[in-house]
C-alpha cells in the first residue's frame, strides 16, 4: 500500500514537471503571478475569517442554523430570497462549524474554485492559457476588493460559482452534442437561480449561444429548439423539487407570498431614473477601490469588439451584457450585486493584457511586458486598499464600509448577554433588521419577521406583515426583545405605517422590563450598560434589551 501510494505521488510530480516544462516563457510568468496572488488572496480572506457577519450574512446563517437543527424553510424566517445560499451556509457550518469563521471560510473555498473554474472557461471559449490566469488573477483581486464588500458572503458569489460551472458544462454539452450534458447544465443554471432569483437571467446565455452555434453550421432550428428546451427543463428541475418540497411541509403560502407577491412588489419599488442615480453613485464607488482593473476591463472592452468575430471575445461581452442585467434587475444596485459581472470584466481585463503585450512585442520590450504590467496593477491595487487588506481589524472593516454607528460589531455581545440568560428553547425577538442576533445566540425569533424593511416600506402588505408579527409577540412571548433605534435597520420613511412602534410603546414595553442598554458616543455605540445605571443614562440610546416580567 505504502508502496503504491509513493508510485502514486511520484506519478503525480513527474505530471507537474512535465506540464511546467512544456509551458512558455510567458505562462511561466502569468503561472507564478497566478499562484502568487493566490497565495496573497487566501492569507488575506484568512485574516478577515472573523469579520463580523452584516444583515445579509446574519440572514442566511440564521436560515442555514434552523435548517441544522431542525427547522422548517418560509415558517422559521420569512424571506423572499430562494433558499439556494442559506443552504450552501448549511453545508459549510456542517463541515467547519457554525460560526463566522466558518463560513467566511466556506467563502474562501467558493473563492479559490471560481477563480480555476473561470481559466477552465476561458480556454472552452478559445483563450489562451495567459487569458486564463488573467482573468482568474483579476477576479480574485476584484471579488475581494472592499468596493463589492468583498469581505462578506453574499449570494452573487454563489451564483458566479454555479454559473461559471454550468457555462463549463454547457460548452462540453456542445462539444460532445450530448443532449444528457445540455441537461445537467442546465440543472446547474437552475441552482445559481436557487442562490438568487436574479440568476435566472443568466439563462439568457445557453439560449443565446445555440443561436449562434445553429447560425454558424446553418444546423436545422428544431434541433437548436430541443437543446434549448433541454436546457431549460433542466434548469427548471431545482426550481421544481423546491416547490414540491415547500409544499409537503405546508410552507408553500408563505413560499409564493414572499418569493412571488411580495418579491413582485419589493421589486417595483425603484424606477429606472432613480436607479440610473444609484447605479452611478455605486458603481463610482467600486470603481473608487479597484480603478486599474475596471479602467482595464473598458479598454478590453473596446478591443474585444474589434475581435467580435473571435469566440473567446464574443462570449465573454454577452457574458458582461447579461451579467449587467443581472445586477439590474429592480434598479437597486448594491455594492454586491456587481460580483456577477466580475467574471465577464476579468477575462474583458485579459484581452487588454493581450493587446499591451502585442504592442510591447512589435516594440521588442520583451516576453514578459505583460506579466509585468499586471503585476503592478496587483502591487498598486494592494497598496490602494492597504488598510482593508492588511492593516484593519475585522471590526474596523466593518465599520470603515457600513458606518460607525451600526450593531453589527457589537451583535456578538448582544447575543452573548441574551445566551447567557436564556435556555435553548427560549425565544427572542430583534426588532430591528439585525437577523446575526438570531444565529449568534442560537435562539428562534418568535416571529418569521426577521427584517423590519419590508413592514416600514409602502407597500400594499406592510400592515398585514406588521399585525402578524405583533400576534406572534402576543402569542409566543418572547423572553427577551432587542430593539435597535438605528436607522438602517429600520429604512423608516415619511410614508411608512408605524403601527409597530406605536404597539411595542403602548402595549408591549409594559411587559418588558430594560435590562440593557446599548449607548452611543460620538456617533459610535461604544458600550452596553446594566442595571442601577439604566435610570441614570443621559447618553443616546441605540439598542434596548427587555426582559419579559413575567418569566
Amino acid at each position: 500500500m505504502k508502496k503504491s501510494s509513493e508510485q502514486n505521488s511520484s506519478s503525480l510530480m513527474n505530471k507537474i514537471k512535465l506540464f511546467f516544462t512544456s509551458l512558455t516563457e510567458q505562462e511561466k510568468g502569468h503561472l507564478l503571478l497566478y499562484i502568487a496572488v493566490t497565495a496573497c488572496i487566501v492569507l488575506i480572506r484568512v485574516r478577515l475569517l472573523s469579520t463580523p457577519f452584516e444583515r445579509d450574512e446574519g440572514e442566511y446563517a440564521y436560515i442555514g442554523q434552523t435548517l441544522l437543527h431542525g427547522g422548517t424553510l418560509f415558517k422559521d424566517a420569512y424571506t423572499m430570497k430562494l433558499p439556494g445560499t442559506s443552504i450552501m451556509y448549511a453545508v459549510w457550518m456542517l463541515l467547519f462549524g457554525e460560526t463566522v469563521e466558518g463560513i467566511h471560510l466556506g467563502l474562501l473555498i467558493t473563492n479559490i474554485i471560481s477563480a480555476f473554474l473561470i481559466i477552465v472557461l476561458v480556454k472552452k471559449w478559445g483563450g489562451t492559457l495567459i487569458n486564463g490566469l488573467v482573468a482568474s488573477i483579476v477576479f480574485y483581486m476584484m471579488s475581494l476588493s472592499q468596493g463589492i464588500y468583498g469581505f462578506a458572503a453574499h449570494a452573487t458569489h454563489f451564483v458566479t460559482l454555479y454559473v461559471v460551472l454550468a457555462l463549463i458544462l454547457f460548452e462540453i454539452a456542445i462539444e460532445r452534442a450530448s443532449l444528457a450534458r445540455y441537461l445537467v447544465a442546465g440543472i446547474v443554471f437552475g441552482i445559481a437561480l436557487s442562490m438568487k432569483q436574479q440568476g435566472a437571467l443568466f439563462l439568457l446565455l445557453p439560449i443565446i449561444f445555440i443561436v449562434q452555434e445553429r447560425s454558424a453550421d446553418k444546423s436545422k432550428w428544431s434541433a437548436a429548439i430541443i437543446k434549448i428546451f433541454v436546457t431549460l427543463f433542466g434548469a427548471s428541475i431545482p426550481s421544481i423539487l423546491l416547490a414540491f418540497y415547500i409544499s409537503s411541509i405546508g410552507s408553500f403560502d408563505k413560499f409564493y407570498f414572499w418569493v412571488v407577491q411580495y418579491s413582485s412588489a419589493y421589486g417595483a419599488r425603484v424606477g429606472p431614473i432613480v436607479g440610473s442615480l444609484i447605479f452611478l453613485n455605486t458603481l463610482a464607488f467600486i470603481m473608487e477601490k479597484s480603478a486599474f482593473f475596471w479602467v482595464s476591463a473598458f479598454m478590453g472592452l473596446i478591443y474585444a469588439c474589434s475581435r467580435w468575430q473571435t469566440k473567446f471575445a464574443k462570449r465573454s461581452i454577452i457574458f458582461l451584457g447579461v451579467g449587467f442585467l443581472v445586477a439590474s434587475l429592480g434598479f437597486y444596485f448594491r455594492n454586491h450585486y456587481f460580483v456577477v459581472l466580475i467574471p465577464a470584466l476579468a477575462m474583458l481585463v485579459s484581452m487588454f493584457i493581450d493587446y499591451m503585450q502585442s504592442k510591447i512585442s512589435q516594440k521588442g520590450i520583451g516576453k514578459h511586458g505583460a506579466v509585468i504590467i499586471l503585476a503592478v496593477m496587483v502591487v498598486a491595487s494592494f497598496a490602494f486598499e492597504v488598510n482593508y487588506y492588511f492593516l484593519d481589524s475585522p471590526n474596523q472593516v466593518v465599520d470603515s464600509v457600513y458606518g460607525k454607528l451600526n450593531v453589527f460589531t457589537k451583535s456578538k455581545h448582544i447575543a452573548e448577554f441574551i445566551k447567557m440568560n436564556t435556555n435553548p428553547e427560549d425565544k427572542i425577538e430583534v426588532l430591528g433588521s439585525e437577523p446575526q442576533i438570531y444565529f449568534y445566540s442560537n435562539r428562534r425569533a418568535a416571529s418569521g419577521h426577521i427584517y423590519m424593511y419590508g413592514l416600514m416600506e409602502h407597500q400594499e402588505y406592510a400592515q398585514v406583515m406588521q399585525q402578524e408579527l405583533i400576534s406572534d409577540i402576543m402569542r409566543e412571548r418572547p423572553k427577551y426583545i432587542v430593539f435597535s433605534t438605528e436607522v438602517s435597520s429600520w429604512m423608516i420613511t415619511p410614508e411608512s405605517d408605524m403601527t409597530l412602534w406605536d404597539w411595542y410603546k403602548e402595549s408591549c414595553t409594559p411587559n418588558y422590563e430594560v435590562v440593557s442598554l446599548g449607548v452611543l458616543d460620538r456617533d459610535t455605540l461604544t458600550h452596553f450598560i446594566y442595571g442601577d445605571d439604566i435610570a441614570k443614562n443621559k447618553a443616546s440610546v441605540m439598542v434596548l434589551i427587555s426582559k419579559r416580567i413575567d418569566y
